[in-house]
């Protein structure tokens, strides 16, 4: 049985964008593979929250409904989710 870290408003957690993020209108601007901080602005469950994402030259994005990775939990392809920055997946 994997632990589960119950996501609070406040909390903050690293995010991974998407390429629709990076393309977007206004893109998330990011360094190499270096996630993006982001605060949790609301929680659904304890795997999925919304986000106040900010990028790397300090702009800020939400990100409803985020998945949240848990500690073990399986990285989705592609990226747009979250995880607790000590148990940030490394593949």
């Amino acid at each position: 049985m994997s632990t589960v870290i119950k996501p609070t408003v406040g909390r903050m957690v690293w995010y991974r964008p998407n390429e629709n993020d990076q393309t977007g209108p206004v893109p998330m601007f990011c360094v190499g593979n270096q996630p993006l901080m982001a605060q949790v602005t609301a929680v659904w469950s304890e795997r999925m929250v919304n986000l106040l994402v900010t990028d790397a030259i300090g702009r800020q994005f939400q990100a409803p409904s985020t998945q949240l990775l848990q500690p073990g939990d399986t990285v989705p392809d592609g990226g747009r989710f979250a995880a607790w920055p000590e148990f940030w997946p490394v593949n």
